[in-house]
């Protein structure tokens, strides 16, 4: 396997082209998925290199697709998980709710006390699912659903402490 060719289609320099379509994968998630593709095979890897490393950690925090965000943060545990911390610890300030969720679930596998640090923030996140796993977290009760309309920080845990 070429590594930097890897590279270049991780970071978007370069996309895979595919032969034998067949239009099964519609053109415009050809670069996605040509993304998750080279995450799976420098995550495979014996023995990856720092730039291996350091192109995960930028498209961990900065690619335009949540999914790829994601799949290079669980790379990253698997390849070198001290490292993974700060990416992990910057996953959970992503906008999308599966990448924050994802992110602050691996921290606690890797560092518990780190992400209970983390989880003290999370714990009024917008999403209900990161909420309820920060609350968990942090041994709070589980929160219940904001009113619409609602959308103050900590109304959930204000409203669940009035009950």
């Amino acid at each position: 396997m070429d590594v930097d060719r890897e590279i270049d289609y991780l970071v978007g320099y370069q996309y895979r082209t595919l032969s034998q379509n067949g239009h099964v994968i519609p053109e415009y998630l050809i670069p996605c998925y040509s993304r998750l593709a080279a995450i799976a095979n420098l995550v495979a890897l014996e023995n990856p290199t720092m730039k291996v490393i350091a192109a995960l950690l930028r498209v961990g925090v900065l690619d335009e697709e949540e999914d790829v965000r994601r799949e290079a943060l669980l790379g990253l545990v698997k390849l070198n998980p001290e490292i993974a911390k700060a990416a992990l610890v910057a996953g959970t300030y992503d906008a999308d709710y599966q990448v924050r969720a994802t992110a602050i679930e691996e921290l606690h596998r890797i560092d518990p006390n780190l992400a209970i640090e983390t989880a003290q923030r999370l714990k009024d996140d917008e999403d209900e699912m990161v909420r309820d796993y920060a609350a968990e977290l942090l041994g709070l009760p589980y929160t219940k659903s904001r009113p619409p309309g609602d959308q103050s920080p900590g109304s959930k845990l204000k409203s669940a402490k009035a009950d």
